[in-house]
């Protein structure tokens, strides 16, 4: 079986490279920017198969400081 952790780790460091210019700022597989309205969040994951392939999924996320406020109120819970 091949092991992925290098490509990994040279695949991160370049979508940082290339996220850095736009505002974003790296914690392990996550990517965030403050906005205006909160938070722009690109979390990578990647997975492998037995047939010595991986892919890597993107989760784009957007946090609307004004819409928890509201989740917040309904709910009681506070993040």
């Amino acid at each position: 079986m091949v092991s992925f952790l290098p490509l990994r780790k040279e695949f991160l460091a370049r979508f940082a490279a290339g996220l850095a210019p736009l505002g974003f700022r790296k914690s392990g597989n996550n990517f965030y920017r403050k906005t205006d309205y909160g938070r722009d969040i690109i979390r990578l994951q990647f997975t492998t198969s037995p047939n010595d392939c991986f892919e890597v999924n993107v989760h784009i996320g957007v946090r609307h400081e004004a819409v928890e406020k509201i989740r917040e109120e309904f709910s009681g819970v506070v993040d």
